[in-house]
């Protein structure tokens, strides 16, 4: 069994999966996030993991400073949108974002002793090349569904969760700033990644896939239809569509465009 690191998007079927990969035999990291009515089969991730991102997140921002200002309420609300920002370059010189990593590296050593390990969070597509010392061994698991689904899902969990509703044109642009990092370090290492679309683990011969993979065998009964709740596909940007049909190439899955073509 491969260790993985699961980045991506939000809301695109990645608790599925990791919740598929915990009954084979994964571990999922210290201090589960609970389940809550978007999630209610789990999350199967990390709070200490999401934490350790959040403070990489944080120290290489700009708005780092402001935060630090604000309220406890606001660094909170922070906290749980860090997994929708845009990546950006890094307002630190190399050598000081360098020094923001080191402080992390014990606790980053710590989650990732326990193997088999299944360590997935958002923000990894932000974080990713800090942790590269300690996931050495592992491959990248990439869920994604269509950009219009991942934008209505995520509306919808933060207005659900949070109380808050985000513009969907500032959500179009992080879902294509996070694929379009995560296909550039997949063409850089492509034999460490694999990309799955959300359908294909739920109705295709995505399991079976990853198990090859992976090196184990899964179950896909984990798997529930019934939360399948968001079922947008249109109004997406052009560029989306375009990083959207990469992404359905590498995963060897019919996009929605071909199949309205064929």
């Amino acid at each position: 069994m491969r260790n993985v690191v699961m980045p991506g998007s939000g809301r695109s079927g990645s608790s599925m999966i990791a919740g598929s990969l915990a009954r084979a035999g994964y571990h999922t990291g210290p201090e589960p996030v609970p389940a809550n009515d978007q999630n209610p089969e789990g999350f199967f991730e990390s709070s200490r993991v999401n934490l350790i991102n959040h403070r990489l997140i944080l120290a290489e921002s700009s708005v780092s400073k402001w935060i630090e200002c604000r309220d406890a309420e606001s660094r909170l609300r922070f906290f749980h949108e860090s997994w929708v920002m845009e990546p950006r370059r890094s307002s630190l010189g190399k050598g000081a974002a360098f020094l923001v990593a080191r402080r992390e590296y014990g606790a980053m050593r710590a989650v990732t002793e326990q193997k088999p390990y299944c360590l997935k969070d958002p923000r990894f597509s932000l974080t990713l090349h800090h942790w590269k010392p300690f996931v050495n061994d592992a491959v990248f698991v990439v869920p994604f569904r269509h950009p219009s689904t991942v934008v209505e899902s995520t509306r919808r969990f933060f207005q659900s969760v949070h109380g808050r509703d985000f513009d969907s044109a500032r959500l179009f642009r992080a879902w294509e700033a996070i694929c379009s990092r995560l296909l550039q370090w997949a063409r850089e290492d492509s034999g460490k990644w694999m990309f799955l679309h959300y359908d294909q683990f739920l109705q295709g011969d995505g399991a079976e896939r990853l198990g090859r993979f992976l090196d184990c065998s899964i179950d896909r009964s984990f798997a529930r239809h019934d939360l399948n709740r968001s079922t947008e596909r249109g109004g997406a940007p052009e560029s989306c569509r375009k990083a959207y049909d990469e992404l359905c190439t590498l995963a060897e899955w019919k996009s929605d465009h071909q199949e309205n073509d064929s």
